[in-house]
C-alpha cells in the first residue's frame, strides 16, 4: 500500500462511509516514498467526510491522527493498531471526534493525558 493509492481511494470514492485497512507487516512504510502513509490517510479523512467506520493498522505517525481529528467529524468507531509517536495522537482523537462511541487502541502508546480525556469521556457518557 502506498499514500498515493490511498489518495486515488479518496479521489474517487467520496462517499466512503467505511474503511478497514489492515497492513499486514504494520511497521512497512510506504514502499515508493520510504515514509509513513500519512499523505494518503490525510486524503481519505478531507475527501470521505461521511466516514463513520475506521479500523486502521500500520505505520501511522501523530499527522495521520491529527487529520482524523481534524475531518472526521461522523466518526463513530476507530480501531487502531501500531499507530502514533506518543500518545498526542490518542488525545486528538478523544478532544476532536465528538461523535466517537467505540474506540480500540492496540499497541498505542497511551500517557496520562489520553487516560484524563478516557475517563473525561466516559463520566460524561454514563451521566
Amino acid at each position: 500500500m502506498t499514500s498515493a493509492n490511498l489518495v486515488t481511494i479518496a479521489r474517487n470514492r467520496p462517499i466512503l462511509i467505511r474503511l478497514p485497512l489492515c497492513i499486514i507487516k504494520p511497521q512497512t512504510p510506504d514502499y515508493l516514498a520510504l515514509g509513513p502513509l500519512g499523505a494518503g490517510f490525510g486524503a481519505i479523512m478531507q475527501h470521505c467526510k461521511g466516514l463513520w467506520r475506521l479500523l486502521l493498522s500500520g505505520l501511522l505517525m501523530d499527522l495521520v491522527v491529527e487529520y482524523i481529528e481534524a475531518h472526521a467529524k461522523k466518526l463513530e468507531m476507530l480501531s487502531a493498531t501500531f499507530g502514533g509517536d506518543s500518545d498526542l495522537g490518542l488525545y486528538y482523537v478523544l478532544s476532536g471526534c465528538e461523535s466517537l462511541h467505540k474506540l480500540e487502541v492496540r499497541d498505542c502508546p497511551i500517557g496520562d493525558k489520553s487516560k484524563n480525556i478516557i475517563e473525561l469521556r466516559i463520566e460524561h457518557q454514563i451521566k
